[in-house]
């Protein structure tokens, strides 16, 4: 009987000393906290890049080799500043031949071209010659009528006054017709020799507008061709281009202020907005497109250069805060309360990576269960 007590009071031992233990590790595995009062800000996290806000590529628009480059990789340019040559022999021809035949045009088409000088000269004798049949015509129709002459001779004389006044008359339309082919002729040689010309500065590859060539694909002696890229280029403001993930698409609006950082800089951040919001998805990667202008431009614009940014939603100066491992699922908590753990509901506002607002269900009194 004496060894039956032993033995029952050894279980109990054992029983009290495993519930021991078992409290003890629970206490190990969580923890008690409190609701706090501090500012909270929810934001939308992306990634992105740095891109000039405007941005082309430099397209070579003859076939031909890159003569020579004008400009070097860094370069500030302005709008309509030569940037690259292009050489072709045969636009070179071809102006040269449509310049002499354009001169020659030109020459054929003044009021001194020889051709319109010989026949203004011929009308001239023509006109001397009409003037005086015309005065011999007058008089032998004064001495027809009185009999003086036969009428024979009156007829000869009519005849030729007749004859100077259609050669006179032939040579002006002659003339006109002489220069209203050299006018065409002129147009036509200058429409092709403009044509050429043009042809010729299409080798010349210019700027569209004032700001940095960021990179140059092609070297002098290269050869080129028509619509093949030379050079990218852009503007001199800056903004982050960033990929935002599909489902905080209803959460992101014009104006927004975005927080942003690089990794080439993570120790500064640099205040933005949200300028532009596009409506298409990236299939592939799940995520939205908006691009954000900053305040401030940036210490170190460099095409492309990596950055992560933290698009404000909300902020409030005071809320009433809690852990996110508090929280269950279903928005609700473990509360300790006189000894006793209570799951309660609660309903939630904002909330960052780290810190949920609790709006209605706890006070800064309550003490909170997480399990580890």
């Amino acid at each position: 009987m004496k060894n039956r007590k032993i033995k029952i009071g050894i279980i109990l031992g054992i029983v009290v000393a495993g519930a021991a233990f078992v409290a003890v590790a629970c206490r190990k595995e969580s923890q008690t906290v409190m609701p706090q009062i501090r500012p909270l800000t929810e934001a939308v996290y992306a990634s992105g890049n740095l891109y000039p806000d405007e941005e082309y590529k430099v397209f070579a628009n003859v076939n031909g080799y890159l003569t020579k480059a004008l400009v070097t990789e860094g370069d500030s340019v302005t709008k309509n500043m030569a940037l690259f040559l292009i050489s072709g022999p045969n636009r070179e021809v071809d102006e040269q031949s449509t310049l002499a035949i354009y001169e020659i045009s030109r020459e054929n088409a003044s009021r001194n071209a020889p051709a319109i000088q010989e026949l203004e000269n011929r009308l001239g004798t023509a006109l001397l010659k009409t003037q005086n049949d015309s005065l011999q015509a007058r008089r032998y129709d004064n001495l027809y009528e009185s009999k003086a002459v036969s009428k024979s001779e009156w007829e000869r004389v009519k005849l030729q006054y007749e004859v100077s006044r259609n050669e006179a008359q032939q040579l002006r339309a002659q003339i006109r017709s002489r220069r209203n082919a050299a006018n065409v002729e002129l147009r036509q040689a200058q429409s092709q020799y403009l044509r050429a010309r043009n042809n010729q500065q299409d080798g010349v590859l210019s700027s569209f507008l004032n700001g940095r060539i960021y990179e140059i694909y092609k070297q002098p002696g290269d050869a080129v061709h028509t619509n093949e890229p030379i050079a990218l280029a852009g503007s001199s403001r800056f903004i982050a281009r960033l990929s935002i993930d599909e489902s905080d698409y209803s959460k992101v609006k014009k104006g927004q202020k975005v927080l942003i950082a690089f990794d080439a800089m993570p120790d500064q951040t640099f205040p933005a907005h949200i300028h532009k919001i596009y409506p298409k998805l990236n299939r592939v990667e799940q995520s939205f497109r908006a691009d954000a202008v900053f305040e401030q431009p940036v210490p170190m614009e460099i095409y492309g250069l990596n950055l992560e940014a933290n698009i404000i939603i909300k902020e409030t100066e005071e809320a009433l805060t809690i852990p996110r491992a508090a929280l269950l699922k279903g928005d609700s908590v473990w509360v300790e309360k006189g000894g006793t753990v209570t799951k309660i509901a609660i309903r939630t506002g904002l909330a960052d990576r780290s810190n949920v607002e609790v709006l209605e269900g706890l006070d800064v009194h309550a003490r909170l269960i997480i399990n580890n």
